[in-house]
């Protein structure tokens, strides 16, 4: 499956998804809610190894709940163009693809609201 498009089969797989090569980064992922997204959400399972102090839920995301996608400014193009590929499909049609860019004079990235 060296295909990145065809991996992708769900809008969890999608948001989820992390390279291997940012492990170390302990980055947070968050989505946000315009509704109640509790429906739906069973609890995240818990490794003995790595307990945790916070809840958590793994939410079961339908398309039409993700209403944008950013890329940061450092991503691997080929990826970012078959993500694309994937927002084309009629149910995710609706998503919006954002690039982010590192700002030339400030601190700060900036957004590319990209086309279809």
């Amino acid at each position: 499956m060296n295909d990145f498009h065809l991996i992708i089969q769900t809008p969890n797989e999608l948001a989820l998804r992390k390279a291997k090569a940012w492990k170390y980064e302990k980055e947070w992922r968050v989505v946000m809610a315009t509704g109640d997204l509790t429906s739906g959400s069973r609890p995240l399972p818990r490794s003995p190894n790595k307990p945790r102090s916070e809840p958590g839920y793994f939410l079961n995301l339908q398309w039409d709940a993700i209403e944008s996608i950013r890329f940061g400014a450092l991503v691997d193009r080929k990826k970012r163009s078959a993500i694309q590929k994937i927002l084309q499909a009629e149910e995710r049609c609706h998503i919006q693809a954002i690039q982010m860019h590192l700002s030339v004079d400030k601190f700060a990235l900036e957004e590319e609201f990209l086309q279809r």
